[in-house]
């Protein structure tokens, strides 16, 4: 109740207290948004400057469209890194707790786009971890350790000698629905859970 009081009203019916909590998660998120277009503008701005990519290799807010049985939704990488046309990574930021989004990112990886990305970032921006999309485990921790785009091309022509493919990719894809109900969803979206 304290939350809805801060709005600057007491809740008079239930209709008017259902309003004041829609108001209060849609202020929530616009604060969380701009923080995460914070981080999203320094990875951007670090991986340029300091790893050597090119503004054309990296395309931000990139969203994807997930087919599950008989349903679809849709889900999004912060960040996706690609070196002539080869995906390479696919970052997500969060405000917090980055950790908690690195299965989410592992399934991302794997079964969005239309090959699987070979790396993903989990970051605050002040914490990273690098994955192997492959294997799940951790490539290296902090900002410094990140590969540069030569790097990135060197991986890139390695990984290509040994062709993999996700093994259960409705698991994958059931991951990334559970997860993007985490989030409020879109009027599209609540449709689409409800149908599930």
């Amino acid at each position: 109740m304290s939350k809805l009081i801060q709005l600057g009203r007491i809740p008079r019916s239930p209709e008017d207290r259902q309003l004041l909590i829609s108001e209060q998660v849609a202020q929530e998120e616009r604060i969380a948004n701009m923080g995460l277009d914070r981080i999203r503008m320094m990875i951007v701005e670090y991986l340029i400057t300091e790893k050597g990519y090119l503004k054309e290799d990296i395309e931000t807010e990139k969203e994807f469209h997930v087919e599950l049985n008989d349903d679809s939704f849709n889900v999004k990488a912060d960040i996706v890194i690609k070196i002539c046309g080869s995906g390479f990574l696919l970052a997500k930021c969060a405000m917090s707790s980055p950790e908690s989004w690195e299965r989410y990112s592992i399934a991302l990886s794997r079964v969005a786009c239309a090959e699987m990305v070979p790396f993903c970032l989990v970051t605050d921006g002040e914490f990273a971890r690098l994955l192997n999309v492959r294997t799940g485990e951790i490539v290296c921790e902090g900002f410094k350790q990140l590969p540069s785009r030569t790097e990135a091309v060197r991986l890139l022509d390695e990984l290509s000698r040994t062709p993999f493919s996700c093994a259960k990719p409705d698991k994958e894809k059931r991951i990334l629905f559970a997860f993007s109900g985490i989030g409020c969803p879109t009027e599209e979206e609540k449709g689409s859970i409800e149908n599930f």
